[in-house]
């Protein structure tokens, strides 16, 4: 009997580390459940308040007296002591209502002022508010300048956030436009021979390009010719040759032919007058 007691004695440690090494790793997972579930709850709270902020102000404006309009406006029409011309007002959501911190330099000394507006009432949440606004009241328990004033400063933090934010993200959809851009194609001039008769003006352009080219390509390359001839050299109809390297460009075109003329017609040119380019229009050929 005394030996089965000693067994169960060294048995029972052991059981006992076996059962707590199963379970640590179980009670971890749950506890940092919760602790994730916490943060997704904060982090929502968040955001929703920010969403109904938003909704108030859909176009904020970061230290402007046109942030919460309405709410400085109601201020300012309490204010009799002082003169509110040269205020500076700060304002954040609070409460369900607009916090507004002002700010007034007199002398060497500045004055700050707290107040709270809901739902077009106003309510002084300081003593120099009431001091300024003697028609109004103090505004309920746990609303006082520190509350004012921290709603004010975490409001600024947040809108430089969400600047620096959109700023961050214009900078990267920029890169992004910027490593997708493709370089211009490169090219040369070689040739233009004027074939006009009588008073239509007719040029005839030779081009070389380094490699193959898309439809596009050709395109922006002849609309950039056809530009500096408008500016230049007026004229009736322009014919467009694009050559690859080591190809004779007094043999038939290798990479592409634009006809810039009246209704994209060569044959037309003399329907319009010199300079005249409403009817133009561009017609591509490629091999």
């Amino acid at each position: 009997m005394k030996k089965e007691t000693r067994n169960n004695l060294i048995l029972w440690p052991t059981i006992s580390f076996v059962i707590l090494l199963f379970t640590l790793p179980v009670l971890r997972m749950a506890m940092a459940g919760r602790d994730e579930q916490n943060r997704i709850a904060r982090l929502n709270k968040k955001v929703a308040r920010l969403e109904k902020e938003r909704r108030l102000n859909p176009t904020p404006k970061y230290k402007s007296s046109e942030y919460y309009p309405t709410a400085i406006a109601a201020v300012k029409q309490t204010i009799t002591i002082v003169s509110t011309s040269d205020c500076v007002y700060r304002t954040g959501f609070f409460e369900d209502g607009v916090a507004v911190f002002v700010e007034k330099k007199v002398n060497s000394c500045i004055l700050e002022a707290t107040y709270w507006v809901q739902n077009g009432h106003v309510y002084a949440a300081n003593g120099i508010a009431k001091m300024w606004s003697p028609s109004i009241s103090y505004s309920k328990t746990g609303i006082d300048f520190d509350s004012v004033e921290k709603t004010v400063q975490q409001f600024e933090r947040e809108e430089e956030i969400r600047k620096l934010a959109k700023e961050i993200t214009q900078k990267i959809a920029e890169a992004k436009e910027k490593k997708t851009a493709q370089p211009e194609p490169r090219y040369t001039i070689v040739e233009t021979k004027d074939i006009s008769f009588h008073h239509c003006k007719r040029y005839s352009i030779r081009v070389r390009v380094d490699h193959a080219l898309s439809s596009n390509e050709l395109k922006t390359i002849s609309n950039k010719i056809i530009a500096n001839f408008k500016a230049t050299r007026p004229f009736n109809a322009l014919t467009i040759f694009f050559y690859l390297p080591d190809s004779d460009i007094h043999s038939v075109y290798t990479e592409g032919m634009i006809e810039y003329a009246p209704y994209g017609d060569w044959s037309r040119a003399d329907d319009v007058q010199t300079g005249e380019y409403s009817k133009h229009s561009l017609k591509l050929f490629t091999r």
